[in-house]
């Protein structure tokens, strides 16, 4: 993993490297029993690893009609199982409000996932997740 962060060249002031705990995704959406229980059973630990903002990075935020970008967070997702990718990095997605670079980990492999979103007109504080793109499996 430690290689991955270092071939991405990110500078060392967008680091974060803040535990997210689980309880705080089972607060901030109405998470499913069946959900909190793939939380529990598949993931090891959130890792929020680099907050990637005007502030850190010389990149300016991105916003047209349909989107708005002030900030990416690439936050490290390490597991017990695989099995269950899909839903966690969706459950993920939904419950941040901003664009996330999700990086799972499971035995030294990686698979990485991103959203598409899109302002939520009627509550901007809610994006919506238009659609979760992976790349072809564990690398």
């Amino acid at each position: 993993m430690k290689v991955l962060y270092e071939n991405m060249n990110i500078p060392i002031a967008c680091k974060v490297g803040n535990t997210l705990f689980k309880k705080l995704f089972y607060g901030n959406i109405s998470m499913k029993h069946k959900d909190k229980e793939i939380f529990k059973e598949h993931i090891k630990k959130i890792v929020w690893v680099y907050s990637l903002k005007a502030d850190t990075i010389n990149i300016l935020p991105y916003k047209d009609e349909i989107r708005e970008y002030q900030e990416i967070a690439l936050i490290q997702v390490e597991l017990y199982r695989d099995n269950k990718i899909k839903r966690i990095a969706a459950l993920i997605q939904r419950t941040i409000p901003y664009p996330i670079i999700l990086v799972f980990e499971y035995n030294d492999s990686i698979l990485i996932n991103v959203a598409h979103r899109l302002t939520n007109k009627v509550d901007k504080a809610k994006d919506i997740v238009e659609e979760l793109i992976f790349t072809d499996g564990m690398i």
